[in-house]
């Protein structure tokens, strides 16, 4: 079935893979040399492996600025903000402290970064 969803180009596809599956909760459905698959019930993320020669010499070092510029911000929504942290943080990517979290309507929200420096969001159920 096609679904909606979006691509993340990567330096180390398959860590930011074993991320957005453990920390988004998405199931890897698929791989080749180039591409890991992931998916949810209504969503596909698609992790492209770039190849670090393509990267300026910024990128291509281990530590990864956080990209706070892009135009766009992935949401995920999360059992809980305080376990995604605890794992986000353990897959070498964060999720801001709990003093930074909002609320939304009828949500908790915190802003994070993934192992590669992309800003996404994550959100819970509030109450």
């Amino acid at each position: 079935m096609v679904k909606p969803g979006f691509v993340i180009f990567a330096r180390d596809s398959h860590r930011l893979a074993a991320f957005y599956v453990s920390v988004a909760g998405l199931a890897e459905v698929g791989r080749d040399d180039s591409h890991v698959a992931l998916e949810s019930a209504s969503l596909q993320v698609v992790i492209h492996a770039i190849r670090t020669q393509l990267t300026s010499p910024n990128e291509a070092s281990s530590s990864f600025v956080r990209r706070e510029s892009a135009a766009i911000k992935p949401v995920f929504v999360v059992d809980s903000l305080r376990e995604t942290r605890s794992r986000a943080a353990a897959l070498g990517g964060s999720l801001d402290s709990a003093d930074l979290e909002w609320g939304f309507r009828d949500t908790r929200v915190c802003d994070g970064v993934d192992p590669e420096g992309n800003v996404i969001q994550f959100r819970e159920q509030a109450g």
